[in-house]
């Protein structure tokens, strides 16, 4: 198990292998030309910024409680994942 402080000071590769073997998808919106994920690691969340168009990931971040509730919790429902954490 890593924590978020610990996960946020990864290279960009380490994130995406440790997200994409360990990480629950939850939600993808698209937005222009890039798409967001979001997926639940471990006890945080994590936001990736993918643009399909070049297949390349821009930004990988553990997110804030704060953030996910004002970009998120209007859009999808995870109230039975935020028992779990």
């Amino acid at each position: 198990m890593i924590s978020a402080e610990n996960f946020q000071t990864l290279r960009l590769n380490e994130k995406a292998q440790i997200v994409f073997d360990l990480g629950e998808e939850l939600f993808v919106k698209s937005i222009n030309n890039y798409s967001i994920k979001l997926y639940v690691l471990f006890d945080f969340y994590v936001e990736i910024i993918y643009f399909p168009e070049d297949n390349k990931i821009k930004q990988i971040e553990a997110i804030t409680d704060d953030y996910l509730a004002e970009y998120y919790i209007a859009e999808i429902d995870i109230s039975d994942l935020l028992k779990r954490i």
